[in-house]
């Protein structure tokens, strides 16, 4: 067993996700312009932290910019990987509802209904959860009337786009067609707490149809993928989004060396590669529920997939301003890992003032049955209450 503890007195907004559900700290807590100073431990390094956040919103403009020193208190002299002293956290823009684009950290990137690209996202890798270029991306979409256009470019290589258009207006066939590529050009390779994350190069692409049956509250589809040099597969299934509820039902079928959502939110943080893992062609099915929607108080999903033969339950839950706390909590299975689960979760404590407090923990299982603790707890600064009213 690995284990590091690490105090922090910064503004982490940590990510949790799990497969097919995915909850993140900043989705309930929207306060900006933190503060920060303290400690981060990684290994036997220990490095002192200064540093400031601040978010700039110019109407449709977005802008977050981190400036941060880190001094190895050790005095060995080693560097630490994966940060930069001043960053350019995100940028946005979006115009009505005809173009948006964003850069910084991307989270639950989706394409098509999630046999090939399901909740990719950029910073799962790295051995600290602090923010550098690597870990972000670009993402922008555009419509022109019933066309719309995605694309992502990431700082680890990996791009992807994809074509969607929709005749929902047409008689008889009210279909919605959509085809998505992606490629990663130089695979992973990420060093962990003495482990190095690695998978190759890899592309894939994918086309799907989509019915609505009842507006947008039911969709009946089907999926097909394919892995470039691998194996493919086909997924047919609904989605039913009432109100706060969204349900999906879906049944998948595919070839040897094919894993469905290959590109999901643990690939960048999970070793794998076809060459070593032999992946039987077989049938599963998946079912998943959630409650509540974006920037709702409270939410909740869960997952049920059949897998080779395993039967794997993915949950999250995330709340605001419950009880002076917020938080998320999340529990996951990544396909490729064989089954060993992910267990994660953050809860910020703010009483009045401009002081709040942050626990977080990790546990992710690796393959050889040992598994890494990630422990965090630190203390958060607002700006703004604490300079409100003077």
């Amino acid at each position: 067993m690995k284990r590091y503890l690490a105090l922090i007195l910064a503004p982490l907004l940590v990510a949790h996700t799990t497969w097919g559900v995915s909850y993140f700290l900043e989705d309930f807590d929207k306060k900006g312009n933190h503060a920060s100073f303290g400690f981060l431990t990684v290994g036997n390094q220990t490095y002192f932290k200064v540093g400031l956040s601040p978010d700039v919103e110019l109407g449709p403009l977005k802008i977050g910019v981190d400036v941060n020193t880190y001094v190895n208190a050790s005095g060995t002299g080693v560097t630490l990987a994966d940060t930069n002293t001043i960053s350019i956290r995100k940028v946005g823009y979006t115009h009505d509802d005809v173009a948006s684009i964003d850069y910084g950290v991307q989270r639950g990137v989706r394409y098509g209904y999630g046999l090939l690209v399901n909740q990719y996202r950029t910073d799962s890798g790295g051995a600290t959860n602090e923010f550098s270029g690597q870990k972000a991306g670009v993402k922008g979409w555009l419509k022109i009337d019933r066309v719309r256009l995605d694309a992502l470019s990431t700082g680890g290589n990996v791009h992807a786009g994809r074509l969607e258009v929709a005749c929902e207006e047409c008689p008889m066939i009210p279909l919605k067609v959509g085809a998505t590529y992606i490629i990663d050009q130089d695979g992973v390779s990420s060093p962990v707490n003495g482990s190095l994350i690695t998978r190759p190069a890899q592309s894939g692409y994918a086309v799907d149809i989509g019915y609505p049956v009842f507006g947008e509250y039911l969709t009946l589809f089907t999926e097909y993928a394919k892995l470039t040099d691998q194996g493919s597969g086909v997924a047919a299934g609904a989605l039913l989004d009432l109100f706060s509820i969204r349900m999906t039902a879906q049944l998948r079928s595919w070839s040897d060396q094919f894993v469905p959502g290959y590109f999901d939110n643990n690939y960048e943080s999970t070793t794998f590669d076809f060459n070593q893992t032999t992946i039987k062609g077989d049938m599963g099915g998946l079912v998943g529920l959630s409650v509540g929607d974006e920037g709702d108080p409270y939410r909740v999903g869960l997952q049920w997939e059949n897998f080779r033969n395993q039967q794997l339950i993915s949950g999250a839950v995330g709340w605001a301003e419950l009880m002076s706390t917020t938080g998320v909590l999340n529990y996951t299975y990544p396909l490729v890992t064989g089954g060993l689960p992910v267990i994660n979760g953050t809860i910020l404590y703010r009483p009045e003032g401009s002081l709040s407090y942050l626990t977080t923990i990790k546990r992710t299982y690796f393959s050889n049955g040992q598994y890494n603790d990630t422990v965090s707890v630190g203390i958060r600064l607002d700006v703004a209450q604490l300079f409100k009213g003077r």
